[in-house]
């Protein structure tokens, strides 16, 4: 806490105020007849006490008479108070400070068993009052000696320094300010007397060799400079004076012109310093909101959204309510400068209406609220927005890239005839290149959509546009236009490649969302290139665009391209990197089973202890029941077949089709055709009927051939038909039972079962030679 600076011209005025407070200084002077009986009242928080101080007209004995928590002090007669609501404003445990009748002043505290010190102070004449727990407070004993020879007079106690401030405290304004020197009477003079330029001359000499000279006349010359129109040392002038007397009583409109004349010349770095100044060394000032709002502005111009927000976010909880609404529609503007549109547009819609007239009053707010609903809201809005910046503002640096953005705008909405007008105006238009090479992608992308260039052109020009201006916002705009013309053609590949280039660059919103763009288009990438068989180049893409984590639908194309190329340890290592980023999912134990049929595949007999970990404990895995077929098919391609029986015979939940199969199979394998045919014949006749696969009556039937069993043969092959099995063993089955037929001399089985086998594979031949040799065989038989 630091000392309050209670008077009134040392309060944050209004911007139209400031000039007219320094010239009052500079031209006119002020009132000596007021300031005679005037008393300045200021206050400090010292941590354990707070301090009142009285800045007397002239030097009067001080007579204290101390109560339960008040004081009164002997008044002199014509004496004013001046500052004491702000005073009391600043310090919470000072109640009143008011007059008692002609002689009496009284300072009333709470809570009322505080100590109370008094003390005199010469040069200035001060009474000091201190109030709080006095005794043993860090520098709270009272000096022994004046600092005049006033006789016994304690000098002052130093205030608590303010952070910021420089060691010992900033001395603050004093309530009346001091008489001005008699050589601003002089040069007052010889301005009226048309002597302008003479009075700048010189007193721009005396600052150039460092002579010294008084706060009021370098404010007058400050002034002066404004009046001639010479901004630059106008407020270069009246910042270095401010600066170096944070004292003096006109200080404070002197660091506001200086800054609001930096911030008229887009300096908004150095608009920052004297506003800076003013919130360090006045750190109570009953304005100080209003000036946290310029600053927070300045900042953002600035491009600081750090201090920016340093300043603007405190408002939201201490500000009015049009203080808060416009802090938060600086803080939109920093959301527009980092990519967060979608939020901004928000943040600028709840909130524009409320102080609609601060709004319309910057530019660069309609402009940012324009851009954000191009970028993440509505068009139509955005169109609005950008017109109404484009007709007021025709002079402002973003003038060009409104139009722009209005050619963005008319994109979204397919107006792409009025897009190109637009892109071409600022093209026609004396712009810096980043700016006439995103104009001209647009361009591009407008002739694209009114079909008058190809893709593969546009892409081209595309190319060469961000080719041109690397790492540009140009670059960044024309890759995303050419990825999103390449995926309106399903070309996700050449579209990955475009997006490819940007990872890295950007803003870190804007790389959220391309990260975001990219894992959409990779699973599909993937897809593209497995279905095509190039698994290599499918997780060539995921290797390169998937980053960490990976997005989740491209995992399962990655573990199907690692196990077409037989990559099995890599395919686990990937699931297992999923599962630690995602946790364990169904679509992660999809892959699971996936990577198990891979082992099946490879005969990899470590597919044996996977599967096995993956059931271990009786674990309720959505896939258990496949994940044993596979284990049990895998000791066939093993040529383990007394392990699959012994495996099969314990292990429950096989699905039963699948389980008679790899049963007989191994039985077969094993030399023991019959335990085969009567394993898959058992089964079947147990089974209800229905839902039987084709195939495994084909494998019955020849099985039964096999061991002799004819009739059950033809049973099964018929029935295999009528259930559905491929082509090539529907024209196996017709051959198989036309030939059983001539056997038995069913001619017209032969012609039923033989005609209709097509084809020029061997089963066709077969069927077209015994149809051939039926006439003969019917001959010799008759």
């Amino acid at each position: 806490m630091g000392v309050q600076a209670a008077k009134k011209p040392f309060r944050a005025a209004p911007a139209a105020a400031v000039l007219g407070g320094l010239a009052a200084l500079v031209l006119g002077g002020g009132s000596a007849a007021a300031a005679d009986q005037a008393v300045g009242v200021r206050c400090g928080d010292h941590g354990a006490y707070f301090r009142v101080v009285f800045d007397l007209p002239r030097s009067a004995p001080l007579s204290a008479d101390p109560g339960a928590g008040r004081v009164a002090l002997r008044w002199q007669e014509g004496w004013t108070l001046e500052g004491v609501e702000a005073c009391r404003r600043a310090m919470a445990g000072l109640t009143a400070v008011e007059r008692r009748g002609a002689d009496r002043l009284e300072v009333r505290y709470a809570p009322s068993d505080l100590e109370v010190r008094t003390f005199p102070l010469e040069d200035p004449p001060r009474w000091v009052v201190d109030v709080g727990r006095i005794e043993g407070a860090e520098g709270a004993a009272p000096p022994a000696a004046a600092s005049s020879g006033s006789g016994g007079e304690p000098p002052p106690v130093p205030p608590a320094p303010v952070a910021g401030m420089a060691e010992g405290g900033v001395p603050l304004p004093p309530a009346i300010p001091p008489q001005p020197p008699k050589a601003l009477d002089e040069y007052r003079k010889r301005i009226q007397r048309g002597g302008v330029n003479e009075v700048v001359a010189e007193l721009g000499a005396k600052a150039r060799d460092g002579n010294a000279m008084s706060p009021a006349l370098g404010f007058l010359l400050g002034t002066l400079h404004q009046r001639q129109g010479q901004e630059l040392d106008a407020g270069r002038v009246l910042w270095n004076t401010a600066r170096a007397n944070p004292e003096h009583p006109y200080t404070t409109d002197a660091l506001r012109t200086a800054s609001k004349i930096f911030n008229g010349l887009g300096f908004h770095y150095q608009a920052t310093k004297p506003l800076e100044a003013y919130l360090r060394h006045y750190p109570q000032d009953s304005n100080r909101a209003t000036i946290q709002l310029r600053l927070g502005r300045l900042y953002a111009l600035g491009d600081d959204p750090g201090a920016a927000r340093g300043q603007l976010v405190p408002l939201l909880y201490q500000g009015s309510k049009g203080l808060q609404a416009k802090a938060r529609l600086w803080l939109a503007y920093l959301l527009v400068e980092e990519g967060q549109f979608g939020e901004a547009a928000k943040q600028f819609r709840a909130n524009r209406e409320t102080v609609p007239g601060y709004f319309s009053a910057h530019p660069e707010l309609i402009a940012a609220a324009g851009q954000a609903e191009v970028q993440g809201g509505d068009a139509g809005k955005a169109l609005t927005l950008l017109r109404e910046f484009s007709q007021r503002f025709s002079g402002h640096s973003r003038y060009p890239e409104a139009l722009l953005l209005q050619g963005h705008a008319q994109g979204r909405q397919e107006a792409w005839r009025k897009a190109l007008d637009l892109y071409r105006k600022v093209l026609g238009m004396e712009v810096q290149a980043d700016l006439r090479a995103r104009a001209r992608a647009g361009v591009v992308e407008a002739l694209h959509a009114l079909g008058e260039v190809k893709t593969d052109s546009a892409v081209a020009r595309l190319d060469t546009i961000a080719e041109g201006l690397p790492y540009s916002r140009a670059a960044w705009e024309a890759r995303h236009t050419a990825a999103r013309l390449l995926e309106g053609q399903e070309r996700y590949g050449r579209a990955l490649k475009q997006l490819g280039t940007l990872l890295g660059q950007g803003r870190p919103a804007e790389r959220k969302r391309l990260r975001q763009r990219v894992h959409g288009l990779l699973p599909r990438a993937m897809r593209a290139k497995l279905e095509s068989g190039a698994p290599f180049e499918a997780f060539k893409l995921f290797n390169r665009h998937a980053g960490d984590p990976p997005p989740p639908g491209a995992g399962k194309y990655a573990t199907r391209a690692l196990l077409a190329l037989g990559a099995l340890k890599a395919a686990r290592r990937t699931l297992a990197e999923y599962q630690e980023a995602y946790g364990e999912t169904v679509q992660s134990q999809r892959w699971e089973y996936e990577v198990a049929q891979g082992y099946r595949e490879a005969g990899d007999p470590a597919g044996l202890a996977w599967i096995d970990g993956l059931l271990a404990d009786g674990a309720d895995h959505p896939w258990k029941a496949e994940l044993g077929v596979e284990r049990a098919r895998l000791l066939a391609k093993l040529d383990r077949h007394e392990d699959l029986l012994r495996y099969v015979e314990k292990t429950s939940g096989l699905p039963g089709a699948d389980a008679a199969r790899l049963r007989a199979r191994a039985q077969e394998a094993l030399g023991r055709p019959k335990s085969a045919f009567r394993t898959l014949d058992g089964w079947l006749r147990g089974a209800a009927g229905s839902g039987v696969p084709g195939s495994l009556y084909a494998e019955a039937g020849d099985l039964a051939a096999r061991v002799g069993q004819v009739y059950d043969a033809r049973d099964y092959w018929q029935k295999a038909l009528k259930a559905g099995v491929p082509d090539w063993q529907v024209r196996q089955l017709r051959v198989l039972l036309g030939v059983d037929a001539l056997h038995r001399e069913d001619f017209a089985g032969v012609k039923e079962y033989l005609k209709d086998v097509e084809g020029d594979g061997a089963f066709a031949r077969t069927a077209a030679t015994y149809t051939a040799l039926m006439p003969m065989i019917r001959e010799r038989l008759d």
